[in-house]
């Protein structure tokens, strides 16, 4: 599962984006992954990350991720390994 944390959200209106102030090639976000050894078996994956996204979209656990102007954009399984190796 992947969290990424750093866009300008509604809480920061007036801080310009990076593009916005002429660097349109960076991209400052941050982002967090949880990974298991290879050779767990899928179901305890499964369980882990289900309890991981269950967790996420609470909705305390989403109310400080906005008073921290973090934004939630769950990624699993083939959509995380995707991006990861886009990264």
């Amino acid at each position: 599962m992947a969290v990424r944390a750093g866009d300008v959200t509604a809480n920061m209106p007036n801080v310009p984006t990076t593009a916005e102030i002429g660097y349109p090639q960076i991209n400052a976000r941050v982002w967090y992954s949880y990974a298991a050894p290879k050779g767990v078996p899928d179901e305890v994956v499964t369980k882990f990350s289900e309890a991981i996204v269950k967790g996420v979209k609470e909705p305390k656990f989403q109310e400080r991720f906005t008073t921290l102007s973090f934004q939630t954009d769950i990624k699993t399984g083939d959509e995380l390994k995707a991006f990861l190796k886009a990264e």
